[in-house]
């Protein structure tokens, strides 16, 4: 009742009806049913039929409509005709259209100590089934064990990040006897990464408020060499230039500093790349120019190519006139 032919039904069914009355077809004898092409044509010699998708069904509705419910609808449908004798005007048609089946919950007043929920935990097959609470041990431990598997990444046994975190969840849950989501390793170094760039950038920063980071010695192994962290300094504090110095000072010039008690005074030689600068600057202004100079010859060459191209073909259409003058001359004198 609830379930309808499908097409691979119906295919079967014809080749089955096909060789109980010894027809003639073409039918796949290894499939033992009839082709698509069979199914087509038969949906367009029969208009009546089409392929549509079902609605399912809720094995609730399923168990709840068979023969003996509705019996016993129809027979409580009857007694109350009889016993209360309905007009015709008084009895309508409904269904469940617009009508919930759960009920609309409203807000309640309850005891803040009460939890709304009840929520059932899986049995663990560790010792302690406490959560995961990061301290100073783990968070080591972490650590090392990241800069143990991150090289190994894209290998056989680690191809992917994903991977790697699975493994070093599955490593410390066996050691601390918890069970560790790989999410929470990974969330756990993100944070410490994290808090270590912002450790750089104030240790390489000036003034107060420096600020301590617990795990500096185990991160500076990991991130001795990386560009991230410690950026190369491109700009040293020797190529600053002063602007209240004229340029013609900038190769030497003494500035006297205050005197101390003794009296002694302290001379500072502030010198400067000013002669490397101007190279610099002469080198790339040549670059430049033989730049613009290479660009020029070669427009110059393409020019000359194009121009060698239109002679040619003026000599071409020339040898081809003369050519029709020939041949017209030579029609000529046959006629």
């Amino acid at each position: 009742m609830f379930y309808g032919l499908s097409p691979i039904d119906l295919r079967k069914a014809a080749y089955e009806f096909t060789v109980g009355n010894n027809i003639k077809h073409r039918f796949n004898e290894e499939k033992k049913m009839a082709g698509k092409d069979w199914l087509q044509a038969f949906i367009k010699r029969h208009p009546k039929l089409s392929i549509r998708k079902p609605e399912a069904t809720s094995i609730a509705r399923i168990s709840g409509f068979n023969k003996a419910a509705v019996q016993l609808f129809f027979s409580n449908l009857n007694e109350v005709y009889q016993k209360y004798s309905f007009q015709p005007d008084r009895i309508y048609n409904v269904d469940e259209t617009g009508i919930s089946t759960v009920p609309k919950v409203t807000k309640i007043l309850r005891l803040k100590e009460l939890n709304e929920f009840i929520v059932l935990k899986p049995v663990n097959t560790f010792a302690h089934q406490d959560e995961c609470r990061w301290n100073v041990n783990n968070s080591k431990m972490l650590i090392d064990l990241y800069g143990k598997y991150k090289d190994k990444v894209g290998s056989l046994k680690i191809k992917n990040l994903k991977k790697m975190w699975e493994i070093i969840s599955e490593e410390m849950s066996l050691i601390y006897e918890m069970k560790i989501h790989p999410n929470n390793c990974e969330n756990r170094w993100r944070v410490l990464e994290r808090n270590y760039k912002k450790y750089i950038e104030n240790k390489n920063g000036t003034g107060r408020g420096k600020k301590y980071f617990e795990f500096s010695e185990e991160m500076d192994k990991l991130f001795a060499h990386k560009k991230n962290v410690y950026p190369e300094i491109l700009l040293s504090s020797e190529d600053v230039h002063d602007p209240t110095v004229n340029d013609e000072d900038l190769f030497s010039c003494e500035v006297e500093s205050p005197s101390t008690s003794k009296g002694n005074t302290h001379k500072l030689i502030v010198s400067s790349k000013k002669e490397e600068i101007k190279k610099n600057c002469n080198k790339k202004n040549s670059t430049i120019e033989k730049i613009r100079l290479d660009r020029l010859n070669y427009q110059k060459e393409k020019l000359e190519i194009e121009m060698g191209k239109l002679k040619l073909l003026k000599t071409r259409n020339e040898l081809i006139e003369a050519r029709n003058k020939i041949l017209q001359c030579q029609c000529l004198k046959k006629n």
